[in-house]
Parts: C-alpha cells; structure tokens; sequence
C-alpha cells in the first residue's frame, strides 16, 4: 500500500471516529454558547423594545432617537472587527472574558445615567464589549469542541437561541416593562445571562485549549484540507468580500424589515399608547410588543431548514431560490396596497433571513474557509460586515420613508443573487 492511501485509509478512520460521544465538557460548551447567544439578542433587539420610554423620560428628539437606535449596532460592528484582527494575538478567551466583563458593568452604567449625552455614551459602550465577544465566543468554542459534527449542533443552537434571545426581548418588555420601568428592565436582561457565563469561563474553561479536546478533530481538518490549503491563502480576501456582503445584504434586509411592524399594528388593530406625563403609563408599549416577538422568531423556520437540510441541498441553489425569492416579496410590498399582502411578504422575507443567516454561520464558523491560521480574522471581519449591513438598514428606517427602505432592499435583493452565484468555492468547500 502506498503512502497516499495508507493516509487516506487513516483520513477515513478519523472521519468515521469524528462522530463522537458528547463529552461533559462538549454540553458545557453547548450552555456557554447558548448564554452569550441568548444575551447577545437580547442586547440587540432591546434599543426598540424600551426606546418609547426612554424618549419619553430623557425628552429626545426623533432625531435623536434614530441616533440612539443606531450607534449600538455601529459600535458593535467596529468592535467585532477589531475582534478578528486582534483575536489571534489576545487569544479568543480573554477577548470573550474581557467583553463580558465591560458588557456588564456598560449595562449597570445605562441603567442609571440620567441624560442623553451619558446614555449615548453608555450605548456606544455596551455596543462595542458586545462586538468584542460577536465573533471571539464562536472562535473559542471551535477551538474547545470535541468535534466538527458537535461545534456545528451548537452553532445552531446558537442560532436559534440568538432569535428567541430577541423575541424574549419583546415577552419581558410586554410583561416588565410598565411596571418596573427601562432601568430595571435593562438590568434584567442580558446580566442573569453573562455573568453566569464569565463564572463558566474561569471555573470550566480555565485555558484557552485542552490538547484532549478536539484533536482528533483537527487531525481529521488536516487530512480535508490538503486540497484546499493552498486556494484558502490565495482567496481569503476574496473569500472574506463575497461572505461579507452575502452577511451584510442578508442583514440589512432582515433588520430593516422592523420598519413594517407599523403597519401590522394597523392590520391586526392594535391600539399604540399615546402621550402621557407619566412616562411609565401609557407611553410604553402594550400588545405591540408581542408582535414585534413574534415577527423575531418567524426567522427560526427558517433556521431549522437549513439545519436539516443543508447536507441534501447545495448552498448555492438553496440561498439562489431565498434571494429570488427576496425580491419577489420586496417587489409585492413596493406593489401591493393591501395590508394582509404586506404582512404576508414581510414574514416570508423574514423566514428567509432566517435561512441565509443560517447558512453563512455554518461558513463563517469553519475552519476549512479561511484556513485555520485566519480563522480568528475571517470570523472577526466577516461578522463585522454583517453587523455594518444591519447598521445601515437601521439608520435607512430611523430617517428614510418606508418606499426608500423597501427599494433599497430590493435593489439588494438583486445584487444577492449575485453573490450567490460567485460563490463557486462553497460547493467545493461542501465535496469534502
């Protein structure tokens, strides 16, 4: 038997034996992840949960609220992307570490600041020890998990969590919200889910890696990427620019779609609170709420279909028919005048960020994309991409009309398709 099979027998083997057992350590994993993730929708979706009542007490503008809506979201993609070019030589652990730490302490200062100026401040702060953790959680899991097969289980357990963490958002402010106020709201809901997560990091996950973990799963990594290590180091730039702008239109479609819930209110009747000199009355939010929770979570479908589906489907023809499918619906609410027609393109569009989102997690998240020594950037990069798309799409609803919105997600729709067909190098990725 010559050298070339003798080493492809063992390739085999490994691949085989990569299907392991979840060990103790993997379902620890599996929690940690699920916190952060959980904490990190929370803290995205929280600015449109409590901004009524903020502006109400701290007397903002519209303009300033837009300001308020968006320089979380800035902060958080410029921080992930210092993430990624500093992740290597900080190691992910004490990025992640050093997030969660600053994340809580920024929550406890927006809880009690008492004017603009400080609660913009204290935004841009939670954002950016967010973005330091938005990639850095995900690098070091990967580096921690006992295999491929079981990091991929808990990158979509993330992901689905990420989506409920959001819709949760939207439950506790329902039900909190007019009785204990935005402080006390804020304090309750990323905190119970980070600090749990920095005890884990210190008691559980005590070094950066355990040579017992995950070996056998790299070894198995070395012996795929043999055919593709050098095409990784060529294309990386490459790669990086089509998974970040695929990210960052899926983002940006997802996200800006906030600015239709409007107009389901009006479809399903819902009475919006009115002015009142006490803040914590009528002001806030009531059944509305709800329905922003439920509009959150129409993009866990889509999520699961992509998990169950992405080994009998290829990526290109499934995200192909998601984008063509993308302008259709953005065309029908450009077109359509009936309430009933724009809530329907509004869900399927949002089931659909559910699926893209998803499969971009599992690229972004494998080693054999980047290559194992640009992991940490590629992650770093493309998230930030990614966040800078839901950026724009959130400063395009705070200070563009709805027509503008809608036609620039079209337009984007379009230049997904695009994307995906560039995408070549996916499929290859996909044959091994």
């Amino acid at each position: 038997m010559d050298i070339a099979s003798k080493k492809k027998g063992e390739g085999t083997n490994l691949i085989q034996r990569e299907k392991s057992d979840w060990t103790r350590k993997d379902r620890l994993l599996l929690l940690f992840f699920v916190l952060i993730e959980v904490g990190n929708g929370v803290e995205i979706y929280l600015p449109g949960v409590i901004m009524q009542q903020v502006s109400c007490d701290v007397r903002l503008s519209q303009w300033k609220e837009g300001l308020l809506d968006c320089i979380q979201y800035f902060t958080l993609a410029l921080a992930t992307l210092l993430s990624g070019i500093v992740g290597k030589r900080f190691k992910s652990r004490n990025l992640t570490l050093l997030s969660l730490y600053l994340s809580v302490l920024a929550t406890v200062a927006c809880a009690v600041v008492a004017n603009f100026t400080t609660l913009l401040l204290s935004r841009a702060l939670i954002g950016f020890c967010l973005g330091l953790n938005f990639s850095s959680h995900g690098v070091m899991t990967a580096e921690l998990a006992g295999s491929k097969e079981i990091f991929d289980k808990i990158v979509f357990a993330g992901a689905v969590m990420l989506s409920i963490g959001g819709a949760w958002c939207g439950v506790l402010g329902f039900f909190l919200l007019d009785c204990l106020g935005w402080r006390v709201l804020i304090l309750l809901t990323s905190l119970p889910l980070f600090i749990p997560a920095i005890f884990m990091i210190h008691f559980i996950f005590d070094e950066e890696s355990d040579p017992s973990l995950g070996q056998e799963n790299y070894d198995v990594q070395k012996f795929q990427d043999d055919n593709l290590n050098n095409m990784t180091s060529q294309n990386f730039l490459v790669r990086v620019l089509k998974l970040g702008l695929f990210s960052a239109i899926t983002t940006f479609q997802g996200w800006g779609l906030i600015v239709l819930v409007p107009t389901m209110i009006q479809l399903l009747k819902i009475q919006e609170a009115g002015p009142n000199p006490d803040c914590h009355v009528t002001v806030t939010q009531g059944a509305e709420l709800l329905l922003v929770a439920l509009v959150t979570s129409a993009a866990i479908p889509g999520r699961l279909f992509v998990h169950f589906t992405r080994n009998k489907f290829s990526f290109r023809k499934v995200q192909l028919c998601v984008a063509v499918l993308n302008v259709v619906c953005f065309t029908i609410m450009l077109l359509q005048d009936s309430r009933a027609g724009i809530v329907v393109a509004n869900l399927t569009v949002k089931l659909m960020y559910g699926a893209s989102a998803m499969a971009a997690r599992y690229l972004v998240y494998d080693k054999r994309y980047f290559g194992e020594s640009k992991f940490a950037l590629g992650c770093g990069v493309t998230h930030s991409l990614k966040l800078f798309g839901g950026v724009a799409g959130t400063a395009l609803v705070a200070f563009s009309p709805v027509s503008a919105v809608l036609m620039t997600c079209l337009v984007l729709g379009v230049l997904q398709v695009l994307t995906v067909l560039s995408m070549k190098e996916v499929q290859q990725l996909s044959e091994l």
